[in-house]
């Protein structure tokens, strides 16, 4: 075995370990603000109830606009965090992708670096969508006159 192809060797599976760390990291990305969404739900739900039964605040009101937006800045937060680390991730997997161009024996074509950016988009834009549907369903609550 020559020494090239046992870089492209090393290479390739280092290639595959990143990608699968993307893949993970994109799954619990998702799943930890679905659980977080889902806490926030019946936590603003216990605040609206708490602060009107201690007549903090008149029955028929929404939850005050600053508590709707520490959930919101806590989901922005979340976001951000996987969207580096997916970030850093394509990053170091972009890296050992050049390093195989120079020595790929094999031929084999890899992705091309615009769909794979495309896809690095899309996940973030994923990430982001959470914080975003959050805002946009206080906007819908308020317009259909849901209190929490």
């Amino acid at each position: 075995m020559s020494s090239k192809s046992r870089t492209e060797e090393y290479l390739r599976a280092e290639l595959r370990s990143l990608r699968e760390i993307g893949f993970h990291l994109c799954r619990w990305g998702v799943t930890v603000q679905v659980g977080i969404c889902t806490a926030l739900y019946f936590i603003r739900r216990d605040v609206w109830e708490t602060l009107t039964r201690r007549h903090l605040i008149p029955e028929n009101t929404p939850l005050p606009n600053q508590n709707y937006w520490i959930g919101t800045l806590g989901l922005i937060i979340i976001a951000s965090v996987f969207s580096v680390l997916t970030l850093l991730t394509t990053l170091n997997y972009w890296h050992y992708q050049e390093q195989l161009l120079a020595v790929n024996e094999s031929e084999i074509k890899t992705t091309p670096r615009n769909r794979q950016a495309i896809g690095l988009l899309l996940m973030i834009f994923l990430y982001f969508l959470f914080p975003i549907a959050d805002r946009l369903l206080r906007i819908y609550k308020l317009d259909i006159g849901m209190l929490w």
